[in-house]
């Protein structure tokens, strides 16, 4: 297979695992449509939440990779425009020791025009980028933000 037919295959599975993710296939047409206006990217990863969570010390190679990650919708307790919580619910045993997982999102565009309540459910495509130990997302269109349906395995290990 050549390398132009790779990088094709990676595309195309990429765009349809976000079509199979989204709640609403015009909402994933419209996203595929804002990659290719801002320049999308070569492939798209699907990584489970918590291996994005620890990838500074466990995956350092997602760096700089583009992502597509399912979460809840979680402004954050300070005001900021441009940035909000991607958030899971982790548990070890039982509900009884769930804690609440963020994963930091910023977005180069303001979020004013988003509709997002707390707790709604999101597809957030990134670029995935390290600050020091903590995992960021760094969304360069607001249409890579998007509602979804719920995960049916609502915990994450």
């Amino acid at each position: 297979m050549s390398v132009e037919a790779a990088v094709a295959q990676d595309t195309v599975m990429g765009y349809s695992g976000l079509i199979a993710e989204s709640a609403d296939p015009l909402q994933a047409l419209l996203l595929l449509v804002g990659f290719e206006q801002a320049g999308r990217p070569q492939s798209i990863k699907h990584p489970a939440f918590m291996r994005l969570v620890e990838a500074p010390s466990k995956n350092p190679d997602l760096e700089g990779t583009w992502v597509t990650v399912k979460g809840l919708y979680m402004p954050g307790r300070v005001r900021n425009d441009h940035a909000f919580n991607l958030a899971r619910i982790r548990r070890i045993c039982c509900a009884g020791d769930a804690q609440q997982i963020n994963l930091a999102v910023n977005s180069r565009q303001s979020l004013e025009g988003l509709s997002f309540k707390e707790n709604d459910w999101v597809l957030v495509t990134g670029k995935v980028e390290f600050r020091g130990r903590r995992t960021v997302l760094q969304v360069t269109n607001l249409k890579y933000i998007a509602p979804t349906d719920p995960d049916p395995d609502y915990y994450v290990n």
